[in-house]
């Protein structure tokens, strides 16, 4: 009997000892991060949503040839055409009458618009006759050659190529409203690439903690075991156990598939192939950015700025836009007016027997002829002009108001971004010291343990709280690198990264 007491006293020494163990080594370890040696950074994962379909989708769609087709009416163009006619006299007279005549008319002619509103022509043609008579008389053979420059200018409708330089501006300045929106959509896609990653990193941390606490529940279990057969523990003690112990099993399979969800959607985003996708992304290190002084500096310079100076590529691409159709209005006011030319129009001509002394006259010869014309043409109706005009001023008043609800927009996000960041510094090192002192709790629950004032399902609950304060330290964290990356944007440096 004395040697049953004795071996029961050493089994409550061993139970008594035990848990406290375990309490201490599960301390040290619940914030641990794992054994991950593999490191995900985050900004290489914009680089190579770069490169992804999805970006090359948005950077095909934002490329424009407008302006390339508006300096169409600057190509020259050039413009050849022969005519050969042959006719016979029905019933000659006399013998002087012809009674063939052969012509052969050949011309060139080249056009070319240039900025200033003028129209060149410059044109060779060249005249070959040859008259057969009557009677056995020798035939008339002749050539002409002439050379002619033409120069019209308009002088009130799209006077001195206003009308054309308004048109050119216009599409010069859509173009640019088209890269500052490309630049908007590549910043709102890095933002999804953000929220993937760290949505990632936070069951990521979630995981590692449920891990960390089924190690404990198991040895809080094997314990209440023993307790159990030795007597001092209730068997309701072990059933809450495996129930916590199920909980978080079952835990652990919901963080791995929304884990697993989340790195496929990041797989697919920055395109990487499609085996990457069961990669096995718990065992990779996920890390945040803690670069917060950068934000607190941009974050002062930002609300030092009025809402006029605040800037993003939506709302320069608004005001690229807007610029644009002030220049299409005035190339639409520009067409309602009527069409006044002036034009001159030189020549120079050589007539002779031979083809080569025909060419040579209207060459070096000064045959000059000269002519000076002016003209006015009128549109009677104008009903295409009108539309255009009213449509083009419809666009400005709904661009001008895009520009006044982006800056609102712009002005509220950063204010908002700017204010969620001081809080969120604030809970951080807030939820910091609950999770200092519940590790300390641990420490002092141990000991209570130790000396017999608690049961385990008390130390459980001092477990779950730390826990609970971990999670929510991690989730501030993950506010915090949220918002870093808003601030960001607004600030653009996010921009100069995509761009770099």
């Amino acid at each position: 009997m004395v040697r049953l007491s004795s071996l029961a006293v050493v089994l409550l020494l061993v139970l008594r000892l035990l848990p406290t163990c375990l309490i201490f080594l599960t301390a040290q370890t619940l914030a641990s991060t794992g054994n991950a040696t593999d490191k995900i950074a985050l900004d290489e994962l914009l680089r190579s949503a770069l490169k992804s379909a999805q970006a090359q989708q948005l950077i095909l769609q934002a490329q424009t040839f407008n302006l390339d087709r508006s300096q169409a009416r600057y190509d020259g163009r050039l413009e050849t055409k022969m005519d050969i006619s042959h006719s016979v006299a029905e019933s000659p007279s006399s013998n002087l009458q012809i009674d063939k005549i052969a012509k052969k008319n050949l011309q060139v002619k080249y056009l070319k618009n240039i900025r200033s509103g003028t129209q060149l022509q410059v044109e060779w043609a060249l005249d070959h006759q040859d008259m057969e008579f009557v009677a056995a008389l020798d035939n008339q053979v002749g050539f002409q050659s002439q050379g002619a420059l033409t120069v019209k200018q308009s002088l009130w409708r799209n006077a001195f190529g206003r009308a054309w330089q308004a048109e050119e501006q216009a599409l010069i300045l859509t173009d640019k409203a088209s890269k500052e929106s490309l630049q908007a959509n590549l910043e709102a896609l890095a933002m999804v690439i953000v929220k993937q990653y760290y949505q990632a990193w936070l069951l990521q941390v979630q995981l590692q903690a449920t891990y960390q606490h089924i190690k404990l529940q198991k040895r809080l279990l094997r314990v209440s075991k023993v307790k159990f057969d030795l007597g001092t523990a209730d068997k309701a003690d072990i059933l809450q156990i495996r129930a916590s112990l199920a909980g978080l099993q079952q835990r652990v399979k919901d963080s791995l598939n929304s884990l697993r969800m989340v790195w496929a959607q990041l797989v697919t985003a920055i395109n990487l192939p499609v085996v990457y996708v069961n990669t096995d992304i718990s065992g990779m290190r996920l890390t945040l950015d803690k670069d917060y002084q950068a934000s607190q500096a941009s974050c002062a310079e930002l609300r030092n700025k009025n809402r006029a100076q605040l800037q993003s590529a939506s709302l320069r691409s608004f005001k690229h836009s807007l610029q644009a159709l002030e220049h299409q209005i005035a190339q639409h006011k520009d067409s309602l007016k009527p069409e006044v030319f002036a034009a001159l129009r030189v020549a120079n001509n050589g007539i002779d027997t031979s083809f080569a002394s025909s060419v040579w006259q209207s060459v070096a010869d000064w045959n000059v002829s000269a002519s000076v014309s002016i003209g006015l043409n009128i549109e009677l109706g104008k009903h295409r002009q009108y539309a255009n005009l009213a449509e083009s001023l419809k666009q400005k008043q709904i661009t001008t108001l895009s520009i006044d609800q982006a800056q609102t927009e712009l002005q509220v996000e950063i204010l908002n971004a700017c204010n969620d960041f001081a809080r969120l510094i604030s809970k951080e090192q807030t939820f910091q010291k609950i999770y200092q002192q519940q590790r300390q709790r641990i420490a002092l629950q141990e000991e209570r343990f130790r000396i017999g004032q608690i049961d385990v399902l008390q130390i459980v609950q001092a477990s779950n709280d730390l826990i609970e304060a971990e999670l929510r330290l991690k989730e501030t964290a993950q506010e915090l690198g949220l918002t870093v990356w808003k601030i960001r944007k607004a600030d653009g440096s996010l921009f100069r990264m995509l761009r770099d």
